[in-house]
C-alpha cells in the first residue's frame, strides 16, 4: 500500500537535474539515504541525551548521582 503511494508520488514529480525521473532511481539509493538519515538522527539523539545527562549530574547537591531533576527523561519522552 505504501509502496503504491510512493510510486504515484514519484511518477508525478518532474525530472531531476540528472535527467532521470524519480521513479528511475533505484530503491537501493533510497534505502541507503534513508539509512544514513536514520543513523544521523540516532547519533544526534544519543549526543543530546548524553550531554543533558552530564548537565543533570551537575545539578546534584547532596549525592553525586542523585538529582532533583533528570533532563534526559524529557529527551527520551520526546523521541518515543
Amino acid at each position: 500500500m505504501v509502496a503504491g503511494v510512493l510510486q504515484r508520488i514519484a511518477e508525478s514529480l518532474p525530472p531531476l537535474a540528472s535527467g532521470k525521473t524519480p521513479n528511475q532511481l533505484t530503491s537501493r539509493h533510497f534505502l541507503h539515504s534513508r539509512l544514513l538519515t536514520n543513523l544521523a538522527l540516532v547519533a544526534i539523539a544519543a549526543a543530546v541525551y548524553f550531554l543533558t545527562g552530564k548537565i543533570g549530574l551537575r545539578l546534584a547537591l547532596v549525592h553525586p548521582s542523585a538529582t532533583l531533576g533528570w533532563p534526559p527523561t524529557g529527551i527520551a519522552l520526546a523521541f518515543s
